[in-house]
């Protein structure tokens, strides 16, 4: 092999942050920044104390029910329901522990915890005994005096069944879309019988602190089946990967189906074949890289970069080809790609694109014919495709899907990996057989699963097997929950964003309400999945982008008519704008009236001894700058400062071919985009019909880049990039998050003037915790937090991870400079991690108004203005 052309590099510049600038490390020396803690354990009746929220234990007057789509306790009052994880090691803290640790909880203002990964390992991080062979007594015990702490001080239990449980006999290797045995255990019956086995245990064990199984356990409000886990969710070629018997188990119920729904294979045929369309001119330039990589494009943003050259080799057509070399990955999965644009693609025509390649060591990469613009989704084809060294040759035979003219592209994705890639001999040509091949029939028994190039009949046909079989799953979990263990608490299979339409159908049919996931800015793994020393994350403000905003995306998953919870968000640490989420999360969960949210998680490992340092990405009990704002989330979300929307936009879904949707308009099965930013304005939601057909679009303004809430109460304005700022001004609770350095932001009559933040960013808040207007409240709570991380963390230089140099305790926090005006007259005191008075505050009383200057003197997050 030798070179033909000159090496072609992209790459992008990477600045690095000058030792003492604004992004240099910080301890408690530097100035500005001062250590700040709030105990794991404390109780005291201090100012932030919100423990009169929870007066009795939790389910004392009785069930919770689901009336008119929420949730109503036993008095007959709405319930939201506002907490936090506890997950592994974190659900069995000692049994000294306990008590004060819910009491805690009780204080901040939650009345929920779900239980998560409890199945995961043996003592002390789950419930197990070694092997799985049954619960471990001690385990079981500490579980339920914690339990039985948490009902006592009001905190209701949300128990999920499984959820990181691998089963006996799934090899190591397995694709990672099945760990835990994902998806598996939706259709292979020894792993639904383990399923039903578990439940079985764990809800007939009757706790003996409350003397209830936890089948009629009053407290349990919840029940979760299957945690993030839904068979539609699996990609068709993770799935046709599968090895035995898993494969052969999901083929042979593929092919019972089929006979159900077919005679013979004619009547099969007749309905998926859809003719042979002779092949057409090529559709690509340069397709043999005759002249190199003209015509193509690289794509390596961030801090990705690649080398393009021509090659000539022997065992390639015509001798050439082109060698890809990696030289560094990005920041996102996609960010190493090769592609032609500009493509003219017609609807519905069949194609068939053709390549070969190899790679220097045996790996994964993406091919896909799809949009070059936004929304950037498949057009048809999306498949893996695994390289060797040796050449090896592809062939897709697709039905083209809702491309735009003179706007789709042939993508080749590097999912992000370093290394040495050969393309040639690359192909798009309109034409193709689309159907079911000669040699495949019901009677022989050899018709595969359903591969992602097939035709809409064929595809529509694989979707609604895949539904009805997890469908199928769950009603069965669900009668045998009901009605051989007795559970008498709401019941939901899984989260409804596990499966697109599908998984809205799935949910909106057949659990008690609907539950979903989301978080901002997740840590990414572009290696091992949870290599301590190799993730990143996005590290910039939600508040500065409405658009892609997880807020909007969750809201476009309510089905109305059904209670709805988010029962896993987070920003994750060491995010210098963690401490958003809570104000910006229930503020939008009370306008868009949601019935429970929690934070993932609050704890996940044992307490030995405390450290006050940060201890993960998601650990809630040692961050200090997301804590002090969950009164004020309790504030605004549980004790309903801020308003519902007053009206509600509801796009009708019908979902009577719900597969046949999701085969003509892939992945998610509209055809159309929900809009996030319409959420930002009024309340919305789905409403599923059982009727065959497409949904409406809404009808929702967006225009513009400022939103404001139907309520006047919610603001978010991103007219300004750099500016952003969303605020809150409701009676008791005023809140401003974002780029506020150098304005004043007026809120009724609050104004906020931060002079001093790191990048300008702060999230400041001022609510009246007694629930009333804030110049009448007794009881005024002000926060202002920015940057808060450990001693001395590692940042690299695009300040995106920290590797596994989290630094040392203890905690530190940027000192918000800021002068507030409010309503009213009083005493403003600095409090401490307890929420206790620890000196006072110099404060103006002016034509009554109150005036003060908050700033790192103080060494406080939170304020107290008693009156």
């Amino acid at each position: 092999m030798r070179l033909a052309k000159d090496a072609v590099a992209v790459g992008v510049a990477v600045v690095a942050v000058a030792a003492g600038g604004a992004w240099a490390q910080v301890n408690a020396d530097t100035p500005g920044y001062f250590p700040f803690w709030i105990p794991t354990f404390d109780a005291s009746e201090s100012f932030t104390d919100l423990s009169f929220l929870n007066p009795e234990a939790a389910g004392a007057a009785g069930r919770v029910t689901i009336r008119e789509g929420h949730f109503f306790d036993g008095h007959g009052r709405r319930l939201r329901l506002l907490g936090s994880n506890l997950c592994f090691q974190g659900a069995f803290p000692e049994k000294d522990q306990a008590p004060r640790m819910a009491a805690h909880l009780r204080k901040l203002g939650m009345n929920v915890i779900r239980f998560h990964h409890i199945d995961s390992w043996s003592s002390p991080k789950g419930l197990w005994l070694p092997e799985y062979a049954g619960f471990d007594p001690a385990q079981l015990d500490k579980l339920d005096w914690l339990i039985a702490q948490l009902k006592q001080h009001g905190i209701y239990v949300n128990l999920n069944l499984h959820v990181s449980r691998t089963y006996p006999g799934i090899p190591g290797d397995i694709p990672r879309a099945f760990r835990y045995g994902k998806g598996l255990d939706n259709f292979y019956p020894e792993f639904i019988r383990l399923q039903k086995e578990y439940a079985r245990d764990l809800l007939t064990h009757r706790n003996p602190y409350t003397e209830t199984a936890y089948a009629e356990e009053l407290a349990v409000v919840v029940v979760e089946i299957n945690n993030e886990n839904a068979l539609t969710n699996i990609a068709w070629n993770d799935l046709r990967a599968l090895p035995d018997p898993y494969l052969g188990e999901l083929t042979h119920q593929w092919h019972a189906w089929l006979r159900d729904q077919y005679a013979d294979t004619p009547a099969l045929r007749a309905r998926w074949d859809e003719g042979v369309e002779p092949l057409g001119d090529q559709l690509l330039a340069n397709r043999d890289f005759e002249h190199g990589p003209d015509g193509w494009r690289r794509e390596a943003s961030n801090t990705a970069r690649m080398e393009v050259v021509g090659v000539e080799d022997a065992d390639v057509p015509a001798g050439r080809g082109l060698k890809i070399t990696t030289l560094h990955p990005g920041l996102q999965s996609w960010d190493l790609q090769f592609h032609q644009i500009g493509l003219d693609l017609e609807d519905r025509a069949p194609y068939t694109f053709r390549f070969r390649a190899r790679a220097e060591t045996s790996c994964q990469m993406d091919v896909s014919v799809m949009l070059d613009k936004e929304p950037w989704r498949a057009c048809g084809l999306r498949a893996p495709v695994r390289l060797e060294r040796a050449w090896r040759e592809f062939t897709y035979t697709f039905k083209c899907i809702e491309p735009v003219p003179k706007h789709c592209r042939v993508s080749f994705n590097f999912k992000n990996r370093v290394g040495e890639f050969w393309l040639a001999d690359v192909s798009l040509r309109r034409g193709g057989l689309i159907g079911l091949p000669a040699d495949q029939s019901l009677e022989a028994d050899n018709i595969p699963l359903c591969p992602t190039n097939a035709g809409e009949a064929q595809t529509g046909d694989f979707y609604r097997f895949l539904q009805e079989t997890e469908c199928s799953y769950v009603r069965e979990m669900r009668r045998y929950l009901r009605e051989e263990l007795g559970v008498e608490a709401p019941i939901c299979n899984t989260q409804a964003n596990y499966g697109g339409l599908l998984g809205l159908y799935r949910e909106g049919t057949l659990s008690d309400y609907i539950d979903v996931h989301a978080y901002w800015q997740h840590p990414v793994f572009p290696g091992k999945p949870w290599d301590g020393a190799d993730w990143y994350i996005g590290n910039t403000p939600m508040a500065a982008a409405p658009e892609g905003a997880t807020l909007g995306r969750l809201a476009w998953t309510r089905v109305f008519g059904k209670p709805f919870t988010v029962s896993e968000y987070d920003h994750a640490a060491p995010s210098d704008y963690a401490a958003e989420l809570f104000p910006m999360l229930a503020s939008f969960a009370a306008f868009q009236d949601w019935d429970g949210i929690c934070q993932f998680c609050y704890r996940s490992r044992g307490i030995v001894e405390e450290e006050h340092r940060l201890s993960g990405y998601f650990e809630l009990w040692s961050h200090p700058g997301k804590l002090v704002f969950v009164p004020i989330a309790a504030l605004m979300y549980r004790m309903g400062a801020v308003a519902p929307g007053r009206d509600a936009v509801v796009v009708t879904v019908p979902t009577g071919d719900a597969a046949r949707q999701v085969a003509l308009h892939p992945p998610y099965g509209l055809d159309f985009e929900l809009p996030r930013t319409g959420a930002l304005r009024r309340r919305v939601g789905l409403e599923l019909s059982a009727e065959a057909g497409a949904a409406n679009a809404p009808q929702l303004e967006t225009a513009g880049a400022t939103h404001a809430s139907d309520t006047g109460e919610i603001i978010w304005d991103a007219s300004e990039e750099t500016a952003a700022v969303y605020t809150v001004n409701a009676a008791a609770v005023r809140a401003a998050v974002g780029h506020l350095a150098g304005r004043r932001i007026t809120l009724g009559d609050v104004s906020i003037e931060v002079t001093k933040a790191a990048e300008g960013w702060a999230a400041v808040a001022v609510g009246a915790l007694d629930g009333k207007p804030i110049g009448e409240s007794a009881r005024v709570l002000v926060v202002a937090v920015g940057r808060v991380e450990n001693s001395d963390m590692e940042w690299d230089d695009s300040r995106r991870t920290v590797s596994n140099h989290w630094g040392r305790a203890p905690v530190v926090a940027e000192g918000i400079e800021a002068t507030l005006q409010l309503p009213g007259h009083g005493k403003v005191t600095p409090l401490d991690g307890t929420g206790m008075p620890k000196g006072t505050v110099p404060s103006v009383e002016e034509n009554g108004h109150l005036a003060f200057t908050l700033g790192p003197q103080h060494q406080t997050l939170w304020y107290g203005i008693a009156r």
